[in-house]
């Protein structure tokens, strides 16, 4: 059994039961004291009696720190000083005991009471406090509170608040609470930072002070500036893409989100683009033939709805420069006619080309191509088209001629070909004879070529045929006629126009060849007009408008107008517009003026580009009509930042290596184009690493000579920014750079003390070199190597080494007997590659009873977790002979690197965060027990200790990157790649498992887990996907888990294996009545395959109206498209490559023409009126409909009658009372409305109305929203049973309603069943509601009864409860999800509808019918970013059942995880199963998507965290699977919008500096200023001079990654936000300090008092120094300079010279890629490098003024550089060429030289010419300005067919340039040398016994090239050959 004890003291006081023993004590005292008395203040006294026999004490101690008690008088005083917030009443208990009677005692209570005294100053909550207000808010608004507490009590404590001095008038504080208020305006413009303090005071007067920021937060108040107008010059062959301008804006407000978008009015045909940032490019390609100047209206919005949204505009003129990019064109030449007999040098007729390109038609050159024409009958003059006749004609020989004639203009020698027929003519010598007039008449419509008239010939039966000539003389200028000229049949030659010329008077001739008499005659002929004009579209067949998305309402909203013209009159010339292909819905068009109209918000994320196409229809018989292709482009912003390759990258460099040493290149690439995509590498802190990085190429360099030792490790922030040039963005990656060893440091030897006594009998073991045991341990040496992983090897000698020995841990042991009194022991410590130090040491031996001893411990080995702070052990030792100071202990070997701490006093040994397994895991530490005499005894401890492994190295891959192969269409589970990673850490905590991340990779490759190998997990195609690229973990199992991540890149091989796939869903619209041809849409597909050929072709019931382009696609119209017959036709699209076939559903929805008027629903209407009618109310409604759609169908009404009281709702047909009545009852109004359609031409229909004037109110009022209702009727319902209650239909109570069917009756506002006879499913009654006041007022509706079963089922909602997100500022009406519950019951008791409850107070809707949840309110984050909604689901049965289910609706400033962000949804019109879809996202790029899709409903949801900074957008496409395979796909765009995450920070927070050129020095926020002494002790600085410059950092990207300053209001000093510089504000003349402080605010675009958001602060201190001022540059300059200028020229632009100490210097050279320009010592220009005008033409500069380093004014220096002639002429070599026919006469034109010059204009086509040959001369003659080479003399092919022809060109420049070219001139061939006709002898050769088929030509040996012979056998000597084409042919068979 245990026993416990436990003592107890136990005092018993025992009173005395004689009072008198205490007399005059009383048992409670109270006494008060205030709190700040000092100390040894009495209090009270207990006893005042003069001689006391009492003894006073504290009974308790408690109080004794506070009060003193004197034992005799009981006297308290104070022994601290009091405070009255700590403690404010105390109760003392005193023992107050008799000294006559000591076991007598009495208990006295003193009450001391504290006694406040006001000591306290009010006290705030934080030093400083930040305010914010919108400017513009209205007064009385609130801005703050600010809150003090004082802990004195009473008034003491009671505060009250007051503004400082500096505090700005517009703001007031209440006195009591604090709260800050407006009362007055604040412009942030004008001033958005204050700094005031606010003053708290208690009751007792002490007050303390606080110092508030207020910040002015900006409201969206002005708009954007941009440039009055641009003027720009563009090639016309520039490429798509190219930026031809960038758009400058500014805006004084801070939080801008510039959109810019050009209109369509100018940019119809969409050739230009604008990015966001300003950029103008080339949209698509230019055509100066086309339009050689736009006019593009640019416009730039400062934000997107719904914010406040201020816009402007600018002009932007485009001229487009010509370049060749035109072959010439013919145009069409008539048969031309020659006389037989005509003479050489006649012209025949002239042939033309014309060339769109500028100026290029005076270069055109003709020639007839030789072998068209081998006899040279004809030549042709090369420069002016004419054909002359060069040879005999002859009529009998040959009647007809047919050229090649080829053009071609001076630079392009690809030549444009037309066929020339020449006609000869036959002499005849009979005259013909005509009638004096003839008359005719022809529609304006009339085809070309269609007869007009016949001229018949009085004699036309003698005068032939072949020999007649007729010609129209005059009448026609024109040309509007043709007359044949053998039949003299007029006809139509171009199209007519009665509206310009109606009647005709020709003169036509006639002859019987050229040279007879002509006889002419007139004949009229009259112009029928038809209509016949098409309406023509001003802008062609395509016009572009380009409108920002998000554009502010209401809508609709114009974008512009398709306008056309038609030139008829009347209704022939009536356009109406329509759009007959596009969304409709989304987009409109007033048909009366073409004004094109958008109704809803554009999102350009969802859609970039809309197109429609527009018709426009005359009202004429036939009606003629044109289209128009019209484009909308969306427009948006730049938007992405640089991306590195390697999410981290790592690298190693050896210490001490030389510097500049390439250690690592990082790469990262941009995807926007141009500047912004142009990466600038730089190292984050550069300054304070010894690393550098080439800003282009990204290569690190060391900067010094490194040091392991100091930094073993370095960890660089590399920052990859692009060069926009208004917004930089950038990444950041880590760069980890390892520095290597090198054994570079000697061992180093810690021990301090060289003399040490010993224990004379110390344990002795025997040398070691004979095995015996090892003795005591008297010493250690504690040495280290700062080299890593350094093994010290420890060396014993000297004379006395036999007696001891060292070991590896440097521990010194005894191995004999010491019988000496001393011992000199030399030790040396060498390192792995010799280095080493020494040391000597002196023992001497003394008695063992000397020395401390250790206590025995339990343990002598330990253990403990790497980097754990733990008592391992106390150590204890003793000594007989202990010191006065004492034993202490000390480590002093095994620890070289201080991992444990020992308490010298204590003996505690603990283990440090330092202890790391793996750099060491196993100590053994030896401890010194010292007794501290005069020499120490010193003992020694053996401890071990083990360190355990805890997991904390994270794994470490091989690479960061791996690339990989695989083939397509490989077998799944084939190993194509595999990964490695290693792990420091032991066991477990080092075992690997590796994974793959993404679960969309996992869809495609698996990876063993233990080895890193990766398989395929399914076939491969690389036309789905050529790279996937995925991230890999490798995750150790230690505790926690700490993995890493590497990125995998998968080449899929491609293989040629894949059907085409059409590029979209395929819907058209065409206009009923469209004629046959009509282009209805086109279909495109695309095959993945690299050679498809592919084919459409249409299937389907429908396909019979429309046919197909089997190449193009074109789909259009083979008959005629009736909307009312059918307004949808479905069609099939089949698309087929040869092999595989694809279908696509092609939906043709017709359009509706107006060809129906409205109808009136009455035959006419008749209103009551009541006399006493108010002004404004309803009278009556009359109703129209129309059978049309859209515009067509949309109506508007009108109303006339003989008084103006009545007016009608143009809209609705509401007719109002417009003024009193003053007739009486019964007064009778007549009035006649119209109902008039929208659509041209406009129908109409008219009714009348009879309003009758009555006493009572006798008019129908409506029911309250109530057209039909729908209840169930339970399909056993019994007489009497209630069916419905009419009331809850929203009636009043004063209504009585009946009901048109006996089976059932009305009782107290109810329906109620009186019959079960119920024969059909559903019933509708007619149910009439009454006003009991008043039976007039009355109105009826329908309700439709639906019979039902008995209701068994609630509705079940799918999920038990419902998660969506919403971001804040969501637009109205946006659907955030959708709720669904089922009922199994059917009918009408299984219809549900949705209804939230409490619904006030949620700003969410439901759609009842759907479950659909949209947004009906503003959110906003910051107020309130959760919602719970309960949704109940009602079914509609007689006895309705319901659920509910909880909705949490979370609002987020980013998409959150499971966000719905869109749907995309693709139809398949085959049947079950084979319409099943699945639907699978396709990546170009990577698997690393942050978004999924549902495979069956094609949701498309966030998966992952978005970063804007990281990635801002996706692209991919979404594809359908059926059957496992991959249908069509379409691609999407995601586009992250940036949030703002990080605010600004300056680098450094303050900034104090002694004088100006310290502050240079030291860094970001160093300012200072120099100024000049004006007067004595007056100091005087400009304004807008540059004090200096601060910076701070945001890492956001985009738009709210931009910093804005605010600066403290200061009189002196101002800030420029652009810069972030600090400039002079106003020029400082006598009222300058020495010193200006200031403050200045970091802050991003968007701050308000609900962001918790504060600016960041930067203080500054500015010291004026009296040195000479800083001029200040202008902020522009604009030089000239002449392109000779020789290098070494100076250019001065400053008009003042510069202090010493100041220098200008180039800073940036714009379109400059090698510096030209220097600055001198004096701060002029020097030109350092060769300029070439025609080359760079304008060079801009940017010069910094700088005062030492720091830059005091900027400026922009323009130089125009002037030509000089120093360009010779130059001929394009295609275009020296030239042909001339031989046999040509001579002086006959060969070719016009057109030479260029790149100097200015002046001298571009001012030339001489002179050929450079005396041989070439006489040949040859070249008009000396005109520049026409032509002939001297005839050639002879034959004899030489080539000349070359120096030709020496001069300019008209000062001085003249000349340059010699050489002009090649062929002679073209004529067939006019005779064929040899020599007998030819063919000898027949062959191996076969037969010989069938061709066996050689036959044609005779000529000269000439072109030549046309004829061949036939004349006598051959069998029938076994035959001639055909001059070849000798075989067809019998011989034997040899």
């Amino acid at each position: 059994m245990i026993q416990f004890k436990h003592r107890f003291q136990l005092i018993i006081f025992v009173k005395n039961r004689q009072e008198d023993l205490f007399k005059g004590l009383k048992e409670l005292y109270e006494f008060e004291v205030n709190e700040d008395v000092p100390r040894g203040y009495i209090i009270g006294t207990i006893n005042n009696q003069s001689k006391s026999d009492f003894k006073f004490a504290f009974k308790e101690t408690v109080h004794n720190e506070y009060f003193d008690i004197e034992k005799s008088t009981g006297r308290i005083t104070t022994k601290v000083e009091m405070d009255y917030e700590k403690i404010n009443n105390i109760y003392l208990t005193i023992i107050a005991s008799n000294i006559k009677n000591s076991r007598a005692v009495r208990i006295i209570i003193v009450h001391v009471i504290i006694v406040d005294v006001n000591d306290n100053y009010p006290t705030f909550m934080e030093n400083t406090t930040w305010l914010v207000v919108r400017e513009n808010s209205q007064m009385g608004t609130y801005i703050g509170r600010i809150k003090a507490v004082d802990l004195d009590s009473g008034i003491y404590g009671e505060v009250r608040y007051s503004l400082g001095e500096d505090a700005p008038d517009a703001v007031i504080i209440d006195k009591h609470s604090g709260i800050i208020t407006l009362a007055g305006n604040f412009d942030r413009e004008e001033k958005n930072f204050y700094r005031f303090g606010v003053r708290a005071t208690d009751g007792g007067g002490l007050s303390s002070m606080i110092k508030v920021y207020l910040f002015i937060a900006d409201e969206n108040d002005n708009p954007p500036v941009l440039e009055m107008e641009y003027n720009l010059s563009v090639k016309e062959d520039v490429p798509v893409g190219n930026i031809i301008q960038i758009i400058k804006v500014s805006d004084l407000d801070t939080d801008n989100d510039f959109n810019f978008h050009i209109s369509m009015q100018g940019n119809e045909r969409n050739q230009f683009g604008i990015h966001n940032d300003g950029k103008l490019f080339v949209k698509s390609p230019l055509d100066r033939e086309q339009c050689a100047r736009h006019l593009l209206h640019v416009f730039v919005a400062d934000q997107k709805p719904p914010n406040l949204v201020r816009t402007a505009s600018v002009i932007v003129t485009i001229d487009v420069l010509d370049v060749n990019d035109n072959l010439p064109v013919f145009i069409s030449p008539q048969p031309m006619l020659v006389e037989e007999e005509a003479p050489i040098g006649s012209i025949v007729g002239t042939i033309n080309a014309t060339d769109a390109d500028k100026d290029d038609t005076p270069h055109i050159h003709y020639r007839i191509v030789p072998n068209s024409h081998p006899e040279g009958i004809f030549i042709i003059d090369p420069l002016l088209g004419q054909i002359q006749v060069n040879g005999r004609i002859d009529y009998e020989m040959k009647k007809e001629y047919s050229l090649l004639v080829e053009v071609y203009d001076g630079d392009n020698h690809i030549p444009s070909l037309t066929n020339l027929t020449i006609k000869v003519l036959d002499k005849d010598d009979v005259e013909p004879e005509m009638y004096n007039i003839y008359n005719a008449s022809v529609a304006e419509n009339a085809i070309i070529g269609e007869v007009v008239t016949r001229i018949n010939l009085k004699n036309a039966e003698k005068v032939g045929s072949s020999t007649r000539l007729f010609e129209i003389d005059d009448g026609d200028p024109l040309h509007y006629f043709a007359i044949s000229p053998r039949t003299g049949i007029i006809t139509v030659n171009r199209e007519l126009d009665a509206e310009l010329v109606s009647a005709f008077n020709l003169t036509v001739s006639i002859r019987s060849f050229f040279d007879s008499k002509k006889r002419s005659t007139i004949v009229k002929i009259n112009v029928i007009n038809v209509n016949d004009k098409t309406p023509t579209f001003i802008d062609g067949d395509h016009m572009t408008i380009l409108v920002s998305e998000n554009i502010s309402g209401p809508y609709p909203i114009k974008l512009g107008a398709a306008t056309a013209i038609d030139d008829d009159p009347g209704f022939n010339g009536t356009i109406s517009y329509a759009i007959i292909h596009g969304n409709t819905t989304l987009f409109s068009i007033e048909p009366n003026n073409g004004e094109i109209f958008v109704h809803e918000i554009l999102d350009r994320e969802v859609q970039d580009i809309h197109q429609v196409i527009i018709r426009a229809t005359d009202l004429g018989i036939p009606r003629l009509s044109s289209t128009i292709l019209v484009s909308v482009i969306v427009q948006d912003i730049n938007d992405n930042d640089p991306q590195f390759e390697l999410p981290y990258y790592k690298a190693s460099i050896l210490e001490n290596s030389p510097i500049n040493v390439s250690i690592i290149q990082v790469r990262a690439t941009d995807r926007d184009a141009n500047e912004n995509g142009q990466i600038k590498y730089m190292i984050l802190n550069e300054e304070k690493i010894p690393f550098r990085i080439d800003a282009f190429s990204g290569n690190i360099y060391s900067t010094e000579s490194l040091d392991r030792e100091k930094v073993s490790t370095w960890q660089v922030e590399v920052i990859a920014a692009d060069n926009g040039k208004f917004v930089q963005r950038s990444s950041i990656v880590i760069v980890t750079i390892e520095i290597l060893d090198e054994n570079d440091n000697p061992p180093l030897i810690h021990n301090d003390v060289f003399d040490l006594y010993i224990s004379e009998n110390a344990k002795t073991g025997q040398n070691i070199k004979y095995h015996k045991s090892i003795g005591d341990i008297i010493h250690a040496i504690m040495a280290s190597d700062a080299d890593s992983n350094d093994i010290l090897e420890y060396h014993l000698t000297g004379m006395d080494s036999e007696s001891f020995r060292i070991d590896k841990y440097g521990f010194i042991q005894v191995v004999e007997n010491l019988i000496n009194k001393s011992y000199l022991l030399s030790f040396k410590i060498t390192d792995a590659v010799g280095n080493n130090a020494t040391i000597d040491l002196n023992f001497y031996t003394t008695t063992a009873a000397k020395f401390p001893q250790f206590k025995n411990l339990s343990v002598l080995s330990y253990e403990v977790k790497e980097g754990e702070e733990k008592l391992i052990a106390t150590l204890k030792a003793f000594s007989l002979n202990t010191s006065s100071s004492g034993i202490i202990y000390e480590i002093v070997g095994g620890d070289s690197a201080k991992d444990f701490i020992l308490n010298r006093q204590t003996g505690e040994l603990f283990s440090t965060k330092k202890t790391d397994y793996e750099r060491k895991s196993a100590y053994v530490l030896l401890i010194a027990a010292i007794d501290q005499h005069f020499h120490p005894y010193i003992s020694y401890l053996k401890l071990r200790i083990n360190i355990s492994d805890i997991n904390d190295n994270a794994p470490v891959f091989d690479k960061i990157l791996y690339e990989c192969e695989i083939g397509e269409n490989v077998d799944p589970d084939t190993k194509f790649c595999k990964i490695s990673a290693t792990d420091k850490d032991a066991s477990t905590n080092g075992l690997l498992k590796y994974s793959i991340d993404e679960k969309e990779a996992k869809k495609y490759f698996w990876i063993n887990e233990q080895s890193g190998e990766i398989f395929t997990r399914i076939s491969l195609d690389a036309d789905l996907k050529a790279v996937h690229r995925f991230t890999v973990s490798a995750v150790d199992q230690g505790s926690p888990q700490l993995s890493q991540t590497a990125i995998v890149n998968v080449h899929i091989l491609d293989e040629n294996d894949n059907s085409p796939k059409f590029s979209r869903l395929f819907n058209a619209e065409i206009t009923e009545n469209s004629p046959r041809g009509t282009f209805v849409t086109q279909v495109t597909s695309v095959d993945a395959d690299v050679f498809s050929n592919i084919s459409y072709a249409l299937e389907g019931d429908d396909s019979m109206s429309f046919a197909i382009n089997p190449k193009s696609g074109i789909v259009k119209t083979v008959t005629e498209i009736d909307r009312e017959f059918k307004s949808e036709y479905s069609l099939k699209v089949r698309a087929t490559d040869g092999i595989w076939q694809v279908l696509r559903s092609l939906t043709v929805k017709v359009l509706d023409l107006n060809d129906n008027a409205p109808l009136f629903s009455n035959s006419q209407y008749v209103f009551n009126v009541p006399i006493l009618t108010i002004i404004g109310e309803d009278i009556g409604q009359i109703k129209a409909t129309d059978a049309d759609s859209g515009l067509n169908g949309k109506i508007r009404y009108t109303l006339r009658c003989p008084n103006d009281y009545f007016v009608i709702n143009a809209l609705n047909g509401t007719i109002r009372l417009l003024k009193e009545f003053h007739f009486d009852a019964n007064t009778t109004f007549r009035c006649e409305a119209k109902a008039i359609d929208h659509g041209i031409p406009q129908f109409e229909s008219k009714v009348n109305l009879w309003i009758i004037l009555t006493e009572v109110d006798d008019g129908r009022r409506s029911c309250p929203s109530v057209i039909s209702v729908t209840f169930p009727l339970p399909i056993n319902s019994q007489s009497g049973d209630i069916i419905a209650n009419l009331m809850h239909l929203g009636f009043d109570q004063k209504t009585k309603f009946a009901v048109d069917d006996p089976r059932f009756a009305i009782k107290e506002y109810s329906l109620i069943a009186v019959s079960n006879k119920f024969d059909t499913k559903k019933i509708s009654l007619l149910i009439s509601a009454t006003s009991r006041e008043n039976p007039m007022i009355f109105c009826n509706f329908t309700a439709t009864l639906e019979l039902t079963e008995d209701n068994m089922n609630s509705p079940k909602f799918t999920k038990e409860k419902y998660i969506f997100n919403v971001t804040e500022n969501s637009p109205l009406f946006s659907e955030i999800g959708s709720v669904l519950a089922r009922d199994d019951d059917k009918g009408i008791n299984g219809r549900i509808s949705y209804h939230i409850r409490n619904i006030t107070s949620f700003p969410f809707n439901i759609h009842s019918n759907n479950g659909s949840i949209y947004v009906n309110g503003p959110i906003d984050y910051e107020e309130d970013h959760e919602f719970k909604l309960l949704i109940e689901a009602i079914d509609g049965g007689f006895i309705n059942k319901n659920s509910s289910v909880e909705v949490s609706i979370l609002v987020s400033e980013n998409a959150a995880i499971g966000t719905e962000i869109g749907r995309v949804t693709a139809t398949d019109i085959d049947s079950h199963p084979y319409n099943s879809t699945v639907y699978i996202i396709i990546s170009e790029k990577d698997n690393s998507l942050p978004f999924s899709i549902n495979e069956n409903s094609g949701i498309i949801s966030v998966t992952s965290q978005l970063d804007y900074e990281f990635i801002s957008y996706y692209h991919f496409h979404i594809a359908v699977k059926i059957f496992n395979l991959t249908g069509s796909n379409i691609s999407v765009d995601i586009f992250v919008e940036s949030v703002n995450e990080f605010e600004p920070k300056f680098l450094r927070k303050v900034e104090t500096f002694k004088d100006a050129w310290e502050s240079i020095a030291m860094g970001v926020a160093s300012l200072a200023i120099s100024t000049v002494s004006i007067f004595p002790g007056i100091l005087a600085v400009c304004t807008r001079t540059i004090v200096g410059k601060v910076t701070a950092l945001d890492f956001d990207d985009g738009r709210h990654g931009q910093i804005f300053y605010a600066i403290i209001a200061n009189k002196f000093i101002e800030m420029d936000d652009y810069f972030s510089e600090i400039l002079v504000k106003r020029n400082l003349l006598g009222d300058l300090l020495e010193e200006v402080e200031l403050e200045i605010a970091a802050f991003g675009g968007k701050i308000n008092r609900f962001s918790n958001i504060q600016p960041d602060i930067c203080q500054i201190l500015i010291k004026f120094t009296e040195t000479p001022p800083i001029p200040l540059m202008e902020p522009n300059y604009l030089l000239q300079m002449s392109e000779d200028a020789q290098p070494g020229t100076r250019i001065d632009f400053l008009s003042f010279s510069l202090p010493h100490g100041s220098k200008a210097e180039i800073v940036e050279s714009e379109r400059q890629t090698d510096q030209v320009y220097c600055m001198n010592v004096d701060s002029s220009l020097r030109l350092c490098g060769p300029i070439d005008r025609e080359r760079l033409a304008k060079h801009f500069l940017t010069v910094h003024l700088l005062e030492g380093d720091v830059v005091r004014s900027r400026t922009k220096i323009t130089i125009l550089i002037q030509d000089v002639n120093d360009c010779a002429p130059t001929i394009n070599p295609s275009s020296a060429v030239g042909f001339i026919r031989e046999n040509s006469p001579s002086h006959f034109p060969i070719m016009k030289l057109n030479p260029v010059d790149n100097d200015f204009p002046l001298t571009q086509k001012l030339f001489t010419y002179k050929i450079k040959s005396d041989e070439m001369n006489k040949i040859f003659s070249i008009g000396e300005y005109s520049g026409i080479l032509s002939s001297l003399r005839t050639f002879d092919r034959e004899k030489r067919s080539l000349y070359q022809i120096p030709i020496e060109i001069t300019d008209k420049g000062r001085p003249p340039r000349s340059s010699l070219q050489y002009v090649r001139v062929h002679i073209d061939d004529v067939e006019d040398n005779t064929p040899s006709m020599q007998p030819r002898n063919i000898i027949i050769e062959s191996s076969e016994n037969s010989l069938l088929g061709n066996v050689a030509t036959t044609l005779p040996v000529n000269a000439d090239e072109v030549t046309k012979y004829t061949c036939k056998a004349i006598n051959a000597s069998f029938s076994d050959f035959v001639v055909s084409f001059c070849l000798l042919f075989s067809i019998g068979h011989f034997f040899a």
